[in-house]
């Protein structure tokens, strides 16, 4: 079947009775039950290869910025499978699977704790260095990650948080409507995508990209403004 998420659509196996049953026992509502597995879906907006921080030649800019490691696992990041022709044609065409805008999310501990205007609003491109073997690759963030009801969500418990987590969306709605191109979502984030080759040199982004705790983060280019939000509205 084909299926649609964020106005992008891809191939989708129906896996049907009784997971059918099942899901639609609990919420309610009849629901089925798809597996997309592998299939890719069209990145509309936002891909590294139209923004102008990878379009040409730059300088780039060693900065230490206050992110200094990772602070948290993540065990690999990933941007398609398979080998040979297949890998050669997922790098031609940007793809998502199950992802909502890009590959990945990045946000800092500083914004954690404070939701004034955050520093990483201005971020382009991030270098992350592997401890130990001083292997380097790079997260290019093209776009805000403009928040919805979810941030309120109690995720142990499958609902509504209580206090102030409830309240959490109300609360960046009064200073963090920072984006031209989505003026009703507050901003909270960056989306991000393994960067296209260095200096505009054509090959083929990584397969497989890990990063680990204890890893140094860069933050190697930034942004004079903020990016305008411009994927299709749905």
């Amino acid at each position: 079947m084909t299926s649609e998420y964020t106005i992008s659509n891809n191939l989708a196996v129906i896996v049907g009775y009784p997971y059918d049953q099942w899901f639609t026992a609990c919420f309610g509502f009849e629901a089925i039950l798809v597996y997309i597995g592998d299939q890719g879906r069209e990145v509309l907006a936002h891909k590294p290869r139209d923004h102008y921080l990878w379009r040409q030649r730059q300088p780039r800019q060693q900065q230490n910025g206050w992110v200094s490691s990772i602070t948290a696992a993540i065990p690999s990041l990933g941007v398609g499978g398979g080998n040979g022709s297949e890998k050669k044609k997922k790098n031609d065409s940007d793809q998502l699977t199950f992802n909502d805008i890009a590959p990945f999310l990045v946000t800092s501990r500083a914004s954690l704790r404070d939701l004034a205007a955050w520093e990483e609003d201005y971020w382009g491109e991030l270098s992350v260095t592997r401890g130990g073997t001083g292997e380097e690759h790079r997260l290019a963030l093209t776009a805000n990650c403009g928040r919805c009801v979810s941030i309120n969500v109690d995720l142990e418990k499958g609902r509504p948080s209580e206090g102030e987590l409830g309240i959490m969306l109300k609360k960046l709605m009064a200073d963090r409507r920072v984006d031209e191109g989505n003026k009703y979502a507050p901003v909270f984030g960056r989306y991000a995508f393994i960067a296209p080759p260095k200096d505009g040199v054509d090959g083929d982004v990584d397969d497989v990209v890990e990063v680990a705790v204890g890893d140094e983060i860069r933050v190697t280019k930034r942004l004079s403004y903020r990016d305008e939000w411009a994927w299709p509205k749905y």
